[in-house]
């Protein structure tokens, strides 16, 4: 049961998060918080987090690459790192078992989605434009994804 609702909680955090930005950010705070206050295995998830600045040094770094463009510093995308990296052990937890490959086309295919949905929202802009924007993305998140269930792997046997 928990499953479903750290599912429909992460999607709650990430519209929250991406439409309302800066501004709903004590929201999206309120949403990460009860994430890790209603989880059954709290201690694991807050193992995960140091995964969430591993994203947040790539989106950095894919910022100053020139790949993402903000109009003002995205603090409201490190509750959607958190968030994401407490889906792990939850409602992406079924990754663990399917084979990399796989799990590399999941990450290059929905991580995509996830920034272009973003952009159209109007939370983030792509200099490069839509096209090759999500060919580098989907490279990206074709190799972040399984690195992040490699890294879940390891540290919380």
């Amino acid at each position: 049961m928990f499953l479903w609702i750290q599912a429909l909680g992460f999607q709650a955090l990430w519209f929250t998060a991406v439409l309302g930005q800066n501004q709903w950010l004590v929201l999206s705070f309120a949403l990460l918080a009860s994430s890790v206050f209603f989880s059954p295995q709290r201690r694991a998830d807050l193992k995960l987090w140091p995964l969430a600045i591993l994203g947040l040094i790539g989106d950095g770094l894919l910022t100053a690459l020139g790949l993402f463009d903000f109009d003002h510093a995205p603090l409201w995308l490190a509750t959607i790192w958190f968030g994401f990296v407490f889906t792990l052990n939850h409602s992406l937890r079924w990754l663990y078992n399917t084979r990399l490959i796989l799990v590399a086309t999941l990450g290059g295919i929905s991580g995509t989605l996830s920034y272009l949905a973003g952009a159209r929202l109007g939370a983030v802009n792509l200099p490069l434009g839509e096209l090759l924007s999500a060919m580098l993305l989907a490279s990206y998140w074709a190799l972040l994804l399984p690195t992040l269930i490699l890294l879940r792997r390891r540290w919380c046997v």
